[in-house]
């Protein structure tokens, strides 16, 4: 199973997987002191593909401002 690097309120962990129910979608998240599901809206990714995505974002908004300049 792969992880994936995250923050949770500022706490280090791993992302686990998705758990799908009838209240929504959940995350799966390993802390230190154990395994917790909770709200996805908590999570920060900090893996490379979230570094990619941010460096595209930015790579971005750098070129509208030179277009619109």
């Amino acid at each position: 199973m792969a992880k994936l690097l995250c923050h949770v309120n500022r706490e280090r962990a791993y992302f686990l997987s998705w758990s799908y129910n009838y209240d929504g979608t959940l995350a799966i998240v390993e802390f230190a002191d154990g395994i917790k599901v909770i709200d996805p809206t908590l999570i920060k990714f900090e893996d490379e593909d979230h570094a990619m995505l941010c460096n595209i974002v930015k790579m971005d908004s750098e070129r509208k401002k030179k277009k619109n300049a």
